[in-house]
């Protein structure tokens, strides 16, 4: 029902008819508020001793339009400033930096307006700590020159006084992860890559920091990839044949260590037709050359395979 809340009457009248009498009857009722949730959060949730934290509030209506009215916000069950005028439904608090170490509370009340009905938040939970302390991160790559695939260990370690940093390091490459390592207790963190691409990368070490140490970083490592190298080796079904009989031939690509991972691309096959003399001429005739994409075979290291069976012509 629109309007105000208040009390009213509801009457209802039948005027009768030919044969019946009129007749009424009324009935109380009220028009009460519309109830409302408020929420608060702590900005930031763990701050810094000295540090400024605010407060946000948010006051939800069951159903209609955004309430207007103001916020007071408490602060370990004290008031904390004067109330802050709602502006769409959210207020904020002024900043607070004066709470000492440790876990601290924080309330916001609704105060609520002639259509909708004051409300109190959950207390939220917000912790004041001392000031993090510093670190220093080195690091290591192992080897710094490697071939593609060839696994590579990134390493660091991340020192501070009054204790032991706790955490991941994340290693990047221009900016990209390339992997991530736990601190250990001795402060130590390394990891195995095998994908760093061909060319030179430098590899930066970052210490994300935890709940008591600050982050940190390395210098630059830089580990140059060079292309690995392969070998190839043809096998056929049969070492000779004759004219017309199809005969099945295999190349198989293997990456040579240390480096790894399996070859992709394309083998180009050449068959090579015997010397013949062209009439007239010292040359000779060269074979047809053909290209085949790598398969993966089901062998024990990487390689790749290209497997190609055809039927030789009379005179090749």
């Amino acid at each position: 029902m629109a309007g105000p809340p208040r009390n009213a009457t509801l009457t209802a009248s039948y005027a009768g008819d030919g044969g019946l009498e009129a007749a009424s009857t009324t009935s109380a009722f009220s028009v009460g508020t519309i109830t409302t949730t408020t929420t608060v959060a702590a900005d930031p949730a763990v701050v810094t001793v000295g540090d400024p934290v605010r407060f946000d509030a948010r006051v939800t209506p069951s159903h209609g339009g955004t309430p207007a009215g103001s916020v007071q916000f408490r602060v370990d069950g004290s008031d904390f400033g004067a109330a802050v005028a709602l502006t769409d439904g959210s207020a904020t608090s002024a900043a607070l930096s004066t709470l000492g170490l440790g876990e601290h509370t924080v309330t916001a009340v609704y105060l609520g307006t002639s259509d909708h009905t004051g409300s109190t938040s959950a207390a939220v939970s917000f912790r004041v700590r001392e000031p993090l302390k510093p670190t220093a991160t080195t690091s290591t790559v192992d080897p710094a020159a490697a071939v593609t695939g060839q696994p590579v260990t990134l390493g660091a370690n991340v020192s501070a006084s009054g204790g032991t940093p706790t955490g991941e390091v994340v290693f990047t490459v221009d900016g990209t992860e390339v992997a991530r390592a736990a601190v250990a207790s001795n402060g130590a963190a390394s990891t195995t890559v095998t994908t760093l691409p061909v060319g030179s990368n430098p590899v930066v070490a970052t210490y994300a920091g935890d709940d008591v140490f600050g982050p940190s970083s390395a210098s630059p490592r830089t580990v140059t990839v060079s292309k690995a190298s392969v070998a190839i080796t043809l096998s056929a079904t049969d070492d000779s044949t004759v004219t017309g009989e199809a005969v099945g031939v295999t190349a198989t690509v293997d990456v040579l260590s240390p480096g790894g991972g399996t070859p992709d691309g394309a083998v180009q096959a050449a068959r090579r037709r015997q010397p013949r003399r062209l009439p007239g001429s010292t040359g000779q005739r060269r074979g047809e050359l053909r290209t085949a994409d790598l398969a993966h075979g089901g062998h024990p290291h990487p390689r790749g395979v290209v497997r190609r069976q055809r039927a030789l012509p009379a005179g090749h």
